[in-house]
Parts: structure tokens; C-alpha cells; sequence
């Protein structure tokens, strides 16, 4: 199948259709890091408008780039490694995010490591935060359009559809990280039904429909939503 006639199958129907699930998809990724909203659908709706509308303008100058200046010698093969680098380094440092936010590290004494493997992992992992904290965000979708619109103009639709997908993976990656880097979880003490004794100064990890997960130390509880009375935010502290 060439691109002439992959292209009859593409209306606007299946374009309006496909947004709006981009812009649900991505919503859902980044309310999902959020502990709690007034309105999760609202936030997922919300999330999911910016995120798709500011990663499609910067896109946009991506693909003029690559109509403006063309391929820089790259070829197929040279293009998808390059996505995949970025793809790892997304991964990588959305994982060690997710890590600090959520007190979740690995501990490497149980894979029984010798002490210059966990000095090693340490640098590694504070050196991917630091790094990152100095890459504009913004490159990555103007990368990641300007490798699939060089894919595009090449008129091989195989490699097209393997980039693609790369790139679309990239991107969930992004929000993830995205998500992460505007998380706070907050300090709460909460009350339960018929006790006059709360849990205190725990982490508030999820509200979720019929359950609260916390974290107390190094234990996750989840709570019945049902036996909860009320909860009461600690500001000023870790909100």
C-alpha cells in the first residue's frame, strides 16, 4: 500500500475521532499521577487539551523544519535509533521521578549488589535528574516531528508506521513525565467513621471512586472511601 492510497481512507470523521482520543488518552495519563481533583474527568479533559494542543505546536515546527532544511544525512535506520535513544531517556527519567515522588525506589540490597554497583546506580540516577532538569521539554516533540516528517516525505510507509509508533510511544513517556514534574503529594490526617482516633500525617497517594491510597512510612494502605469521615490537608508541609 503506497501513501496515495492509504490516504482515501483518512477523512475528517476518522481525524476529529482520532483527536479525540489523543486528547483522552493523554488526559488520562496525566490525571492519573494527580492524588486527588475536584473533577477527575474535568482534569482529564483539561490535561489532555494542553497537553495535545502545546505538543502539537511545537510539532508543527518540527515538521517545518524538516520541509526548511531536509533529511541531515540521516537514514531510516539512523532516525528510529535516535527515537528510541529519546524514548529511553523519557522513560528513564520519568522512572526516577516517579521514584523521589512516590518514596518507591528499588533497594538494591535485596538483589544482593556489591556497594560499587549501588554508588554506581546512585550517580546514574542522580545524574538522568540533573540532566533532564536542563533539556528544554519542548525539544522532544520538535525532534519527534521532525524525524516523522522526514519518515513522511521519504514515501516509505513501513518505515513511516515503525517510527510512528515509536514516536507515539515517546509521547505517552512525555506526559508521564510531564505529569510527574507538577505532583506534589499532600500531608493529610484523616478520620474514620465511629473512631475518634485518625491517621495521622500520611501521604495522600489517590482518591480514587471506593478507595484512598496512602502511604505511612514504608506501607501503602488503601482505605475503604465508605469508613472515611473526613480528611484534613497539612499545608505549609509537603502540599
Amino acid at each position: 500500500m503506497d501513501w496515495e492510497t492509504a490516504s482515501k481512507f483518512i477523512t475528517p470523521a476518522i481525524i476529529a475521532s482520532a483527536l479525540a482520543y489523543l486528547v483522552r488518552f493523554f488526559g488520562k495519563v496525566i490525571a492519573d499521577q494527580k492524588p486527588y481533583a475536584d473533577n477527575r474527568n474535568w482534569l482529564i479533559e483539561l490535561a489532555g487539551i494542553f497537553f495535545v494542543s502545546s505538543t502539537a505546536f511545537w510539532g508543527v515546527i518540527g515538521a517545518v523544519l524538516a520541509l526548511r532544511i531536509g533529511d541531515l544525512g540521516t537514514g531510516h535506520l539512523l532516525r528510529c535509533v535516535i527515537v528510541l535513544i529519546l524514548i529511553g531517556w523519557l522513560w528513564l527519567a520519568a522512572h526516577f521521578s516517579s521514584e523521589e515522588i512516590y518514596k518507591n525506589r528499588q533497594d538494591l540490597t535485596r538483589l544482593n549488589v556489591n556497594d560499587e554497583i549501588k554508588a554506581f546506580a546512585e550517580d546514574f540516577r542522580k545524574w538522568v535528574l540533573k540532566i533532564d532538569h536542563w533539556i528544554p521539554q519542548i525539544s522532544f516533540p520538535i525532534i519527534f516531528a521532525y524525524l516523522l516528517t522526514l519518515e513522511y516525505l521519504s514515501w516509505s510507509l513501513g518505515w513511516f508506521i515503525a517510527i510512528f509508533s515509536q514516536v507515539f510511544m515517546g509521547f505517552l513517556f512525555l506526559a508521564w513525565k510531564y505529569s510527574l514534574s507538577t505532583t506534589r503529594l499532600p500531608e493529610v490526617d484523616i478520620y474514620f467513621m465511629g473512631s475518634d482516633e485518625p491517621l495521622r500525617g500520611v501521604l495522600l497517594l489517590k482518591i480514587n471512586d471506593d478507595n484512598v491510597r496512602v502511604r505511612d512510612g514504608n506501607k501503602v494502605i488503601v482505605l475503604n472511601k465508605s469508613q472515611i469521615k473526613r480528611m484534613e490537608f497539612i499545608l505549609g508541609e509537603k502540599a
